[in-house]
């Protein structure tokens, strides 16, 4: 189900729709496309009223995760399926099937069946087949889930040197975040039919509107840590109960005028936290509970309090669980652990 969904795409945009499953992202491809329709709002293309035009009059195509070719038909024959049944020219199919298959390197596929192919292969003859109507909307659902992951980034790049070649509107819909921040101009973050936030990659990543956007965007993702606003006097603080940070004053009134809650999260992301074997003033002391060296970085996970929080470094910086270390924060979002919503974003630490 999807609730009060109010988004604008742009002429030959490349937009994803990224979320969980269940977040809503293939019934709203559906609803583009026409094949289901909404139960209120409107579908517009540019200014016209989309919602009593049938699927075939839309000029979309829309590409699925199963690629959905047909066995017993050779890739050319995949390929020119729909412009056969707009009853074109076969001289007139030739010509645009060939020269789509050209653009997308499959050239010499073209008299093999599917059972022929490999996984690449497969998802472009799909993807010709969407592309030959030269389509004004092109509708993408997870189209790379069946690949392994060198082709999952290698068709990453061949997407987003089509978007440019073939100055189509692109929505592509993914739960993958690295797959989306690598292709889009703009990304809708859904979760549950939802909105949570659009913006470009970086506007996600470095200004998240809540909670599950800070969280679902970014690997490793953002660390969620409990604290209580206290006051003072005329002092402030968060308290995380292993640790308090000092507020300085503008940064205690902000909270208290966006919310009554004194109840609060810290997201810090693990590249913002800072880690040495080494005493420095102002750290804190935590234990290693895992370290994996993941080239050309390592992921650290450390104890704070009952709860694991995960860091970066560099690989030559090796541990061992229950190995002591010192970390210093270098930068980190406030939440409202009640609405989820965003209180101060990027705050930078000042000793």
């Amino acid at each position: 189900m999807l609730n009060d969904i109010n988004l604008e795409i742009n002429d030959s945009e490349f937009f994803c729709l990224l979320g969980p499953s269940g977040a809503g992202k293939t019934t709203l491809l559906r609803i583009i496309a026409g094949v289901e329709a909404p139960t209120s709002g409107e579908v517009y293309f540019d200014d016209k009223l989309m919602n009593d035009i049938p699927p075939k009059d839309r000029n979309v195509s829309m590409m699925f995760q199963s690629y959905a070719l047909f066995p017993h038909m050779t890739v050319f024959d995949n390929m020119a399926y729909p412009l056969r049944k707009r009853k074109m020219d076969e001289q007139e199919i030739r010509k645009i099937v060939e020269s789509i298959a050209d653009t997308l390197r499959i050239k010499h596929l073209l008299n093999r069946l599917p059972k022929q192919l490999s996984g690449g292969e497969r998802q472009r003859v799909a993807l010709g087949r969407a592309l030959v109507i030269k389509p004004d909307v092109l509708l993408l659902d997870e189209p790379l889930t069946n690949l392994d992951a060198k082709l999952r980034v290698e068709m990453r790049a061949e997407f987003k040197r089509l978007s440019k070649e073939l100055k189509t509107t692109i929505i592509y819909a993914t739960p993958d975040q690295a797959e989306a921040m690598s292709v889009a101009d703009r990304i809708a973050v859904m979760n549950l039919g939802v909105v949570q936030q659009v913006g470009s990659p970086d506007e996600l990543y470095y200004t998240p509107k809540n909670i599950f956007v800070g969280v679902f965007v970014g690997s490793p993702a953002m660390n969620i840590i409990d604290c209580t606003f206290v006051e003072s006097g005329d002092e402030a603080c968060l308290d995380a109960g292993e640790f308090k940070y000092r507020l300085t004053k503008s940064m205690a009134e902000m909270i208290k005028d966006k919310t009554s809650s004194r109840e609060l999260i810290l997201g810090i992301r693990p590249e913002d936290i800072t880690v040495s074997k080494e005493p420095r003033e102002g750290m804190l002391m935590l234990e290693v509970f895992a370290y994996e060296a993941v080239k050309p970085d390592a992921i650290i996970d450390l104890k704070v309090g009952n709860k694991l929080v995960k860091a970066l470094a560099p690989e030559w910086l090796v541990l061992n669980p229950g190995d002591k270390v010192w970390c210093g924060f270098n930068k980190f979002h406030i939440f409202d652990k009640r609405t989820g919503e965003i209180l101060i974003c990027g705050v930078k630490t000042h000793g």
